[in-house]
Protein backbone atom coordinates (compact mmCIF):
# COMPACT_ATOMS: atom_id res chain seq x y z
CA UNK A 1 0.00 0.00 0.00
CA UNK A 2 1.19 3.50 -1.02
CA UNK A 3 2.30 6.33 1.58
CA UNK A 4 -1.28 8.25 0.74
CA UNK A 5 -4.61 7.99 0.76
CA UNK A 6 -5.11 11.12 -1.57
CA UNK A 7 -2.71 12.94 -3.51
CA UNK A 8 -3.43 17.06 -4.32
CA UNK A 9 -2.03 18.80 -7.00
CA UNK A 10 -2.50 22.10 -5.69
CA UNK A 11 -0.61 25.56 -5.22
CA UNK A 12 1.59 25.11 -2.28
CA UNK A 13 -0.59 28.81 -1.06
CA UNK A 14 -2.31 29.17 2.37
CA UNK A 15 -6.10 29.31 0.73
CA UNK A 16 -5.69 25.84 -1.22
CA UNK A 17 -3.39 24.40 1.99
CA UNK A 18 -6.76 25.34 4.38
CA UNK A 19 -8.84 23.84 1.85
CA UNK A 20 -6.60 20.69 2.38
CA UNK A 21 -6.62 20.62 5.92
CA UNK A 22 -10.47 21.75 6.25
CA UNK A 23 -11.30 18.55 4.25
CA UNK A 24 -9.05 16.10 5.65
CA UNK A 25 -8.53 17.29 8.76
CA UNK A 26 -4.86 16.02 9.72
CA UNK A 27 -4.07 15.46 13.14
CA UNK A 28 -0.33 17.13 12.62
CA UNK A 29 1.85 18.39 9.40
CA UNK A 30 5.26 18.73 8.81
CA UNK A 31 6.34 22.05 7.31
CA UNK A 32 9.75 21.00 6.39
CA UNK A 33 8.85 18.75 3.29
CA UNK A 34 8.24 21.50 1.41
CA UNK A 35 11.11 23.63 0.83
CA UNK A 36 11.35 27.37 1.60
CA UNK A 37 7.49 27.46 0.31
CA UNK A 38 6.30 25.07 2.39
CA UNK A 39 7.68 27.00 5.19
CA UNK A 40 6.53 30.39 4.38
CA UNK A 41 3.32 29.04 3.53
CA UNK A 42 3.36 27.07 6.99
CA UNK A 43 4.39 30.04 9.15
CA UNK A 44 1.85 32.17 7.42
CA UNK A 45 -0.81 29.40 7.87
CA UNK A 46 0.17 30.09 11.51
CA UNK A 47 -0.62 33.66 11.78
CA UNK A 48 -3.87 32.98 9.81
CA UNK A 49 -5.04 30.91 12.88
CA UNK A 50 -5.48 27.56 11.02
CA UNK A 51 -3.69 25.34 13.03
CA UNK A 52 -5.51 26.24 16.05
CA UNK A 53 -8.17 26.21 14.16
CA UNK A 54 -8.98 23.01 12.58
CA UNK A 55 -6.52 21.35 16.00
CA UNK A 56 -3.47 20.95 13.72
CA UNK A 57 -0.88 20.21 15.43
CA UNK A 58 2.80 21.29 13.90
CA UNK A 59 5.12 17.97 14.21
CA UNK A 60 8.91 18.31 13.82
CA UNK A 61 10.26 21.51 13.65
CA UNK A 62 8.52 23.85 16.32
CA UNK A 63 6.87 26.84 14.36
CA UNK A 64 8.88 29.13 15.93
CA UNK A 65 12.60 27.82 15.39
CA UNK A 66 11.20 28.45 11.40
CA UNK A 67 10.09 32.43 12.24
CA UNK A 68 13.40 32.59 14.20
CA UNK A 69 15.74 31.29 11.57
CA UNK A 70 14.11 33.22 9.03
CA UNK A 71 15.41 36.49 10.43
CA UNK A 72 19.23 36.68 10.20
CA UNK A 73 19.57 38.75 12.67
CA UNK A 74 17.37 36.59 15.19
CA UNK A 75 19.34 33.76 14.18
CA UNK A 76 22.21 35.35 14.90
CA UNK A 77 21.14 36.49 18.44
CA UNK A 78 19.72 32.62 19.13
CA UNK A 79 23.23 30.93 17.87
CA UNK A 80 24.95 33.22 20.09
CA UNK A 81 23.04 32.26 23.10
CA UNK A 82 23.69 29.16 23.07
CA UNK A 83 27.42 29.97 22.66
CA UNK A 84 27.88 29.14 19.04
CA UNK A 85 30.08 30.85 17.04
CA UNK A 86 28.58 32.68 14.04
CA UNK A 87 30.08 35.24 11.32
CA UNK A 88 29.32 38.64 11.99
CA UNK A 89 27.28 40.96 10.55
CA UNK A 90 24.76 43.97 10.56
CA UNK A 91 22.00 44.32 8.53
CA UNK A 92 21.76 48.08 6.57
CA UNK A 93 18.81 49.54 4.69
CA UNK A 94 20.74 51.85 2.63
CA UNK A 95 24.73 51.67 0.14
CA UNK A 96 25.56 54.61 3.11
CA UNK A 97 24.61 52.07 5.95
CA UNK A 98 26.13 49.16 3.89
CA UNK A 99 29.65 50.98 3.99
CA UNK A 100 29.18 51.91 7.64
CA UNK A 101 28.96 48.54 8.51
CA UNK A 102 31.73 47.40 5.92
CA UNK A 103 33.76 49.64 7.76
CA UNK A 104 32.20 48.63 11.25
CA UNK A 105 33.28 44.20 10.20
CA UNK A 106 36.35 44.99 8.22
CA UNK A 107 37.00 44.08 4.71
CA UNK A 108 36.67 41.89 3.46
CA UNK A 109 33.09 41.63 3.76
CA UNK A 110 30.04 40.07 1.94
CA UNK A 111 26.58 41.64 1.20
CA UNK A 112 23.80 39.76 0.46
CA UNK A 113 20.42 40.61 0.12
CA UNK A 114 17.89 39.91 3.30
CA UNK A 115 16.00 36.08 2.60
CA UNK A 116 18.20 35.38 -0.20
CA UNK A 117 19.06 31.34 -0.08
CA UNK A 118 22.49 29.46 -0.77
CA UNK A 119 24.78 31.52 -3.11
CA UNK A 120 28.07 32.91 -2.57
CA UNK A 121 26.72 36.47 -1.49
Amino acid sequence: KGLADKVYFLPLVPDYVEQVIRSERPSGVLLTFGGQTGLNCGVELQKMGVFDKYNCKILGTPIQAIIDTEDRKVFSERIAEIGEKVAPSIAVYSVDEALNAAEQLGYPVMARAAFSLGGLG
